[in-house]
């Protein structure tokens, strides 16, 4: 099976960064109302998403994907201040 981070077109190793754009993209394309669940899930999940891409669906790094998940977060509550 290939890399997948070969794939993404996100520099895995700027993973932080690119976990709070995800969640400020979730944000901004109103991809939060796709599932019945509050915006704040969506918002973490984009997060914890680029960190799982970025390592193959490892999840082992546990303490990683809960910083990602609150920077994909932090990204969107970002972006809803600057609107």
């Amino acid at each position: 099976m290939m890399d997948m981070s070969r794939m993404l077109a996100m520099p895995c190793s700027q993973k932080r960064v690119s976990a709070a754009a995800a969640g400020a993209l979730t944000a901004y394309m109103g991809f939060d109302r796709i599932l019945p669940f509050p915006p704040a899930v969506h918002y973490a999940a984009a997060g914890a998403g680029v960190h799982l891409a970025c390592t193959n669906g490892d999840i082992t790094g546990t303490q990683e994907i809960a910083i990602c998940a609150g920077l994909g977060y932090a990204g969107a509550y970002a972006l809803a201040m600057l609107r």
